[in-house]
């Protein structure tokens, strides 16, 4: 057993899941490779509703997680990120609203 094997045994393997195609062949890969439990986190930015949570955690199952979280993580999203982006009126290329992958900072 290598040193990194003996630090991570009997704990899981934490995975930032969106359900999307990578993150779905995460999920049994790690635990093939690891031979740890996957448990899989969604951070809640905005703009999922009980429905396409209620599907997150069921992809989660059937792709073989221990379990699923999700993190409300909206009133921080705002009032740490959004915010700023609204009060700079920060624009990606002096038309868009700069907000898509501000939340990667809150995920990580």
């Amino acid at each position: 057993m290598t040193q990194t094997e003996a630090r991570g045994a009997g704990r899981p393997v934490l995975l930032a899941f969106s359900g999307g195609l990578d993150t779905s062949c995460c999920v049994p890969w790690l635990k093939e490779q690891t031979g740890q439990e996957v448990v899989t986190v969604t951070i809640d930015t905005g703009g999922i509703d009980a429905e396409a949570a209620s599907a997150l955690a069921e992809r989660s199952a059937a792709l073989g997680a221990a379990r699923h979280v999700m993190l409300d993580a909206r009133p921080q999203f705002f009032t740490d990120v959004i915010r700023f982006l609204i009060f700079g009126n920060v624009r990606r290329g002096a038309t868009y609203p700069l907000c898509v992958g501000a939340e990667r900072i809150l995920q990580a």
